[in-house]
């Protein structure tokens, strides 16, 4: 227990780890640190885990929070996580089910591999001479010098290429998988994602709804070790001496509580996170700086239909949409899980 400046008491505990915020890469750092042996906390402020890799239950159906596809390969970050601590991940794999869409026609992503070159020659009408010089510089990129950072993907191919058709396909290749737009993403991150996470990758549906396999993780969790603490807000983040120390909170009673602890992972993104540590003061200015320039609000709207028939006939994959200043993909669940 300790004292609170108004006379009354708080409860203290101490801990290895605390993770603040339930959603997928809370998750996932709380199952790889209590497979390491760490006493570890997780913090929800929601009564329900996953944040926006969940679902709830409207009019007897499973509807997505936010996520769709999510990555199930053996060197995906997420599936590591489920694999440290024994968590089955249920999942419909809809790997290379990949369908893309301009004026002129759709594009099936092949299974075999060389889609990127594909998607530019589809892209520039079947003209295979400019497919090669524009792959050349993606291929240029990507395994010989990474663009900065701070020159964005849409600027970066701006730079190689005036076809309207190239720029909408790949704004929707950005939207779709990385739920950004090309001006948002900066060159490097969308080469390195290229180069590190999408070769070899694969991609599935959660087979009962995502919140069944985030619940399935945190039960992992919690059978080696680690607690997962539902409906309790973190309302600061105590610094001492220049590093977090501890994380005062309030659980669904409303009692006041300090968590004290050697490492804190905060999952609820770099603005609240500056705010629960008391402010920009406390942070280099360079971090700052990067947050005001780099830092954009990527919403995304999610319409689920209920139709007795399907929406495309005979396709079961996901649709992108490279023709369109708006939608950005149409995908069927119901037909593959």
């Amino acid at each position: 227990m300790v004292a609170e400046a108004n006379g009354s008491t708080m409860n203290s505990q101490q801990a290895d780890a605390v993770i603040i915020g339930a959603g997928m890469g809370g998750l996932c750092a709380a199952a790889r640190l209590a497979a390491a042996g760490l006493d570890t906390i997780v913090l929800e402020r929601s009564p329900h885990l996953g944040g926006r890799c969940s679902h709830r239950e409207r009019d007897g159906f499973r509807v997505t929070t936010g996520a769709i596809m999510i990555p199930m390969g053996e060197r995906s970050a997420i599936r590591e996580a489920f694999d440290a601590v024994g968590a089955r991940m249920d999942m419909v794999e809809t790997t290379g089910r990949m369908r893309y869409r301009l004026a002129h026609g759709d594009y099936d992503l092949p299974a075999r591999g060389g889609g990127l070159y594909g998607m530019l020659e589809f892209a520039l009408g079947g003209d295979a001479q400019r497919a090669a010089e524009l792959f050349g510089h993606f291929r240029e990129a990507l395994f010989e010098t990474i663009p900065a950072d701070d020159l964005s993907f849409g600027t970066w191919l701006a730079r190689h290429t005036d076809s309207a058709e190239v720029r909408g396909l790949l704004h929707g290749f950005c939207a779709a998988l990385m739920g950004t737009n090309p001006h948002e993403i900066p060159a490097g991150e969308f080469f390195r994602f290229l180069r590190y996470s999408s070769r070899g990758s694969r991609f599935g549906l959660a087979a009962q709804g995502n919140g069944v396999l985030m619940e399935t993780l945190a039960a992992a969790i919690g059978e080696h070790g680690g607690i997962v603490r539902r409906s309790t807000r973190c309302q600061a983040i105590e610094l001492r001496d220049g590093r977090a120390a501890a994380v005062l909170v309030r659980g669904a009673d409303g009692a006041p509580e300090r968590i004290a602890a050697d490492f804190i992972v905060s999952n609820v993104g770099p603005d609240r996170t500056v705010e629960l540590a008391g402010g920009a003061s406390c942070f280099d200015e360079g971090y700052l700086q990067r947050l005001r320039t780099r830092s954009h609000a990527a919403p995304i709207i999610h319409y689920s239909f209920v139709t007795d028939a399907p929406l495309i006939e005979g396709f079961t994959g996901c649709l992108v949409f490279g023709n369109t200043s708006n939608l950005i993909y149409l995908e069927i669940p119901s037909l593959i899980s």
